[in-house]
């Protein structure tokens, strides 16, 4: 026999419809279309709510595959460095070095000054003027007696001390017979010979200059030839 209702039946029936009702309203709305039509269409929040999480989890997930990619390319390359050295030492065989080759070098860098130096002071008085006279006091002069007369080289060397030439001295030539007084000068001492003519030329008037050909003339860097 069907069940009567009574006002507590019909009272639990609209409870438990309009209950089923508000579920249903959490997850969709009523879009009104033509007339009476409804559809129903889930709400956007959720809808986007899903896709912002699957965005961050991919995002993540490209970072961590493109960490790991360049991880794995920095390996191969570090691998292939280290083989790379390997090859070459394999190669060219281990280098030695000897204590004697060490020991060389140091006292090589050691000497290299000393070197420098001297070089320095060679190429110092090599630029120094060639045609610069020499002082007289250290010009080397030499007076020789031709004359066969004792003592005559020993007052001509006087005159010439006198004059600044403090390194004159007096010996006897080879062989007499010169005639007058004569300077015989080495190639490069023509100035000097010729300076030395103010201190003779007030008491030998007659005096010459002349450059030295024999070994006796070219035994000092200025030879004077004492004569009668």
């Amino acid at each position: 026999m069907p069940e009567l209702e009574t006002p507590e039946t019909t009272l639990a029936a609209a409870s438990e419809e309009s209950e089923i009702g508000a579920e249903e309203a959490n997850s969709f709305q009523v879009a009104p279309l033509d007339g009476n039509e409804v559809v129903e269409e889930p709400i956007p929040g959720e809808t986007h709510g899903r896709s912002r999480r699957e965005l961050v989890m991919l995002t993540i997930e490209r970072i961590f595959f493109f960490t790991m990619l360049g991880l794995l390319a920095a390996m191969v390359v570090y691998l292939g460095y280290r083989g790379w050295q390997n090859w070459r030492l394999a190669a060219n065989g281990p280098v030695r070095v000897s204590i004697d080759s060490i020991n060389s070098e140091s006292d090589a860098s050691q000497e290299a000054p000393q070197v420098v130096e001297q070089s320095v002071v060679s190429k110092a008085e090599s630029e120094q003027p060639k045609n610069s006279l020499v002082e007289p006091k250290n010009l080397s002069v030499l007076v020789l007696n031709g004359s066969g007369v004792v003592g005559a080289a020993g007052k001509v060397k006087d005159l010439v001390v006198a004059g600044g030439y403090a390194k004159a001295k007096a010996d006897n030539a080879q062989a007499s017979g010169y005639q007058g007084l004569t300077v015989y000068y080495l190639s490069e001492k023509q100035k000097e010979a010729e300076s030395l003519l103010a201190v003779l030329r007030p008491k030998y008037p007659t005096v010459t200059v002349k450059a030295a050909v024999t070994t006796e003339e070219k035994s000092s860097e200025i030879v004077i030839m004492v004569g009668k």
